[in-house]
């Protein structure tokens, strides 16, 4: 089974890497939706809790809010304010050290990054949170999942270049093909 987590970890992470790629807010979010499928499987078979419960929260939050992107329909506020509630709930009921406090942090990074309507802020939250991730899988041996976060990590630098520094650089204002 051990194995066999470390695959879901794998594929959890090429959805996440793909993610911050998109151009499309509702294409981020369904690649993150997948990845947080292979995540709560992963972190279920390593018995790391909290992993599993922010992972299936925010699973559920990434359909409501795809749901909504994908109709170009802005995200309540009070989607925000019971997500991040629903975390802190769901972090204290599984908390067993401060290490299974890494998880609910970064779910609520997450959260807020696709409620806000600002792919730049999106992608730099990612590139947090892939860091956090890092320290949180090498912890709880998803040793897998480490590497791939730190593909993840590489994927979201480039994202963060290639769509919002080199994008902006001043020789590039007057080209529209950007």
């Amino acid at each position: 089974m051990f194995i066999f987590a470390q695959i879901m970890g794998i594929l959890a992470n090429i959805s996440i890497a793909i993610s911050p790629q998109q151009k499309e807010k509702a294409k981020v979010i369904l690649f993150q939706i997948l990845a947080s499928i292979f995540f709560a499987i992963q972190y279920f078979i390593l018995e790391a809790y909290s992993g599993v419960a922010v992972t299936v929260i925010s699973m559920i939050n990434n359909l409501i809010f795809w749901n909504y992107s994908r109709k170009d329909k802005k995200i309540p506020f009070y989607w925000l304010l019971i997500n991040i509630v629903i975390n802190i709930v769901a972090g204290i009921f599984t908390y067993t050290n401060l290490l299974s406090i890494i998880p609910v942090v970064i779910a609520i990074l997450l959260v807020y990054g696709i409620w806000q309507e600002n792919l730049r802020i999106n992608r730099a939250i990612i590139l947090i949170t892939s860091a956090g991730w890092i320290v949180y899988n090498v912890a709880i041996s998803a040793y897998a999942s480490s590497i791939a976060n730190a593909i993840a990590l590489i994927s979201a630098i480039i994202s963060v270049w290639r769509l919002d520094i080199k994008k902006t650089k001043p020789e590039n204002l007057g080209n529209k093909n950007i």
